[in-house]
Parts: C-alpha cells; sequence; structure tokens
C-alpha cells in the first residue's frame, strides 16, 4: 500500500492517479498490479440515482397530499368552508415544487428550476394576495423583490455553470450580486412607501461586498496566491 506525495491519501495498489488530488502514483519499490480491481467504481450508476430521486419525490407527494388533505377536512369540518386551508394547501403545493421538481426532473437546466420557482412563488403570494384585505403590497412589493432575487440567482448560476470565469472570480460575482440584491430590495421599499429613491441602510451592505469581491479579484490576479488555493482545496 502506498500513499500519495502531494496529500498523504492512501492509496490502492490499481490505483495510477490519486482519486483527491489527481497526482500521479509513482513507487519504485511496488510492481505494478496490471489485473488488480479499482476499489471505486469507474462509473456512476444514473439510473439508481434517478429511480432514488423519483423514489424520494413520490414520499414527499404522498406526505403533501395527505397534509392537504387533512387541511382541508379539518377546514370544512369546523369553518364548513375552506378558508385557511387554502393557504396550507398552496403553501405545501409551493414546498412541493421547489422541493420535488428538481427530484423529479433532473436533467432540466438550473434556469428552467429558477423560472419555476419565481412563478410559483408569485402565484403563492398571488393567492395570499385575493384572500388578505390590503392588496396594494403584490405588485408594488411581492412581484419586484420575487423577480429581482430570481434574476440574480439566474445570472450567479449562468456565471458558475457556464465555468467561463476562475472560482474566486466566480465568489467575487455572487458576492457583488448580494450587495446588488441590498440595494434593490431599498430602492423597491422606497417605491412602495413612496418615498424619495435614496440609499442609505444599503451602503452597509453594498460598500463591503465591493471591498470583498475586489480583495478576490486582486487575490486572483496573484499566481502564488492561485496555486495556494489549489494545493489546499485540491482544486
Amino acid at each position: 500500500m502506498s500513499y500519495c506525495v502531494n496529500c498523504g491519501v492512501e492509496l490502492d495498489n490499481s490505483q495510477k492517479a490519486c482519486p483527491l488530488c489527481g497526482t500521479e502514483v509513482n513507487n519504485p519499490h511496488e510492481k505494478p498490479h496490471k489485473e488488480a480491481i479499482s476499489p471505486y467504481p469507474k462509473h456512476l450508476d444514473r439510473s439508481a440515482k434517478r429511480f432514488e430521486s423519483r423514489m424520494l419525490a413520490g414520499v414527499i407527494t404522498i406526505i403533501m397530499l395527505l397534509a392537504i388533505g387533512i387541511c382541508l377536512i379539518a377546514d370544512l369540518i369546523y369553518s364548513e368552508r375552506a378558508d385557511w386551508s387554502i393557504i396550507a394547501m398552496s403553501a405545501l403545493l409551493l414546498g412541493w415544487i421547489y422541493f420535488a421538481i428538481p427530484m423529479l426532473m433532473l436533467r432540466w437546466n438550473a434556469l428552467i428550476y429558477i423560472a419555476i420557482d419565481a412563478l410559483s412563488t408569485i402565484t403563492f403570494l398571488y393567492v395570499l394576495n385575493m384572500l388578505l384585505p390590503d392588496s396594494t403590497w403584490y405588485l408594488t412589493l411581492a412581484v419586484p423583490l420575487v423577480l429581482l432575487i430570481a434574476l440574480l440567482t439566474a445570472l450567479n448560476t449562468s456565471i458558475i455553470t457556464s465555468k467561463s470565469l476562475s472560482l474566486i472570480q466566480s465568489l467575487a460575482c455572487v458576492i457583488v450580486s448580494i450587495g446588488l440584491c441590498v440595494v434593490g430590495i431599498e430602492v423597491i421599499l422606497d417605491i412602495y412607501t413612496q418615498s424619495p429613491v435614496s440609499l442609505s441602510w444599503s451602503l452597509f451592505a453594498i460598500v463591503p461586498c465591493a471591498i470583498i469581491a475586489g480583495a478576490l479579484l486582486m487575490m486572483d490576479r496573484s499566481v502564488r496566491i492561485k496555486e495556494a488555493l489549489k494545493r489546499k482545496l485540491h482544486i
């Protein structure tokens, strides 16, 4: 049995490279075993993974349907009409969309999930808007907030999945987007309260985010720091 010279992981005789950091195995004192069986599977059983995900989604669906049925029956018994159960059923359905759909549709693009979640959230908030007496918050507050968060999430997802930027650059983009989200929230709140649009408390978020993102970009330009991070994080 040998060990990786880079990270110290114990290696099997059949391995030609470290499974953790990818360093080539070169042990002159041990003869190679041509017929040795690798201790790790070469291929992931994707069909088994899909089956397990769909089974879990089925369990979530059954639990959701039972909870919806209990809420509806209880509401009809005590209120003699569907009242508060509409909110409970809508919330349960929203949770099912958040968690079960990604398990059922593993091959979908991440942007599709974000769009479905945003549309579902807007629909759920519309149901609340119809049941509550004050209806001024839906179009001027709820919808803009959901669209802002969905847009920034989709932007960060596209940047990360495209792999056009390095890990540090992608992290800097995520941090900047957090600051922009806080600024957007303040602007939306000013519009909702019919106050003059101005930046005040959101500056306490955007300024540190900009400083941290700038520091990360400076680190990304340093070859020495990048190599040290690669050795530490095995990336």
